[in-house]
């Protein structure tokens, strides 16, 4: 499961439809939402595209304790979601950029001293 291309897909509906979004908000500050609550809820908001197992990641991530629930304090994190997982996903690809330059510039220094 590739949680970012959901997480933003997810943040994309809340960010076009404030009606989703306050749905969504409202509900959670209800009563926190199971699984079945949180699909209920955005089918109800039009989100059909997200099959079952994105459906259950998005809602593991966002369950940041586990319970079971999403709370309002935890619906509150979805807009960071893909924001943080993106910058996570940056970060990984700046560091291996880093180590191949490392490696490019150890393998001219090799290449340079046989050279010599």
């Amino acid at each position: 499961f590739d949680a970012l291309p959901a997480a933003e897909e997810l943040q994309r509906a809340l960010e076009r439809s404030k009606r989703a979004a306050k749905s969504l908000a409202r509900a959670a500050a209800e009563r926190p939402l199971n699984f079945q609550q949180f699909r209920n809820q955005l089918a109800a908001v039009g989100v059909h595209w997200l099959n079952e197992e994105q459906l259950r990641g998005i809602f593991r991530t966002i369950d940041g304790d586990s319970s079971g629930f999403i709370t309002i304090k935890e619906f509150a994190s979805v807009g960071n979601l893909a924001r943080d997982a993106k910058a996570a996903l940056e970060e990984g690809l700046e560091r291996r950029a880093e180590e191949a330059r490392a490696l490019e510039s150890a393998r001219n220094d090799a290449l340079e001293a046989t050279r010599e």
